[in-house]
């Protein structure tokens, strides 16, 4: 199946839901979406996929709950944890752009990862702030406050996952980061000369990055996660100078 045809789905072939279908504006930010997943465990993979889709259509309650039915069957449709998600959702204020995501220079200051903890209204013993940097040196840093791992100047921080040690710098995740910023550049470099030619250039350019690097080439460092996906969605239109078009 072609990109032109892949933007036409509400799901795509994984279950996720497609961000140039006419759902594909998550109404939740990747880090509200771990944040939910943090308050809820949920163990089975089936149904912790049926409720990112629950959550990434925050507001379209009916079609949800069938596209979930459709893709992953009515047993996991009707299990409290997708019925659970489906109502937060549609019950969520949409963010109005102050977000919490990632960024680069110095840790964080005991002052100041308080003041993180009392934003997202985590409890004083919480570890969510710990070995946190600030973004003084990321590229967008408008929309990043704190990131557990440094960026290279002017990179964008990409949420990535690595396997080191809680409170040490993963270098393996360090380099990820800086080289799927260099590839992400690369296609929207390449999307951008034949911009003229193409209705949706930046969704196609998207596509492209969320099928060759976030499902594969980077795939090890969880840039399939619906919280990388919205970072690197953001990043392709400050990049292109252009929206996303959807459905």
């Amino acid at each position: 199946m072609n990109l032109f045809a892949e933007a036409k789905k509400i799901l795509d072939k994984d279950g996720k839901v497609n961000p140039l279908g006419p759902y594909g504006k998550m109404k939740l930010t990747g880090r509200e979406v771990s944040a939910y997943f943090r308050r809820n465990k949920i163990s089975d993979p089936q149904i912790k996929k049926a409720v990112e889709v629950a959550l990434d259509m925050g507001g379209a309650y009916d079609v949800a709950a069938k596209e979930i039915q459709k893709f992953y069957g009515r047993e996991v449709r009707n299990s409290k944890e997708v019925n659970t998600a489906l109502k937060y959702a549609n019950e969520s204020v949409t963010v109005d752009g102050d977000q919490l995501t990632e960024g680069m220079s110095k840790l964080l200051s005991p002052a100041q990862q308080k003041g993180v903890l009392k934003k997202w209204n985590e409890p004083e013993d919480s570890t969510f702030a710990n070995d946190a940097y600030s973004n003084a040196k990321i590229a967008n840093k408008k929309d990043f406050i704190v990131t557990s791992h440094p960026v290279k100047d002017g990179d964008y921080y990409l949420s990535l996952l690595g396997r080191a040690k809680e409170g040490q710098i993963d270098n393996e995740l360090v380099k990820a980061n800086t080289n799927m910023n260099a590839d992400i550049r690369k296609i929207c470099a390449k999307w951008k000369k034949v911009a003229s030619q193409n209705s949706n250039p930046a969704g196609m350019c998207y596509l492209e990055i969320e099928r060759d690097l976030c499902d594969k080439k980077y795939n090890k460092f969880a840039a399939s996660d619906t919280m990388v996906r919205d970072v690197v969605w953001g990043m392709v239109e400050d990049i292109m100078g252009m929206k996303i078009k959807t459905a």
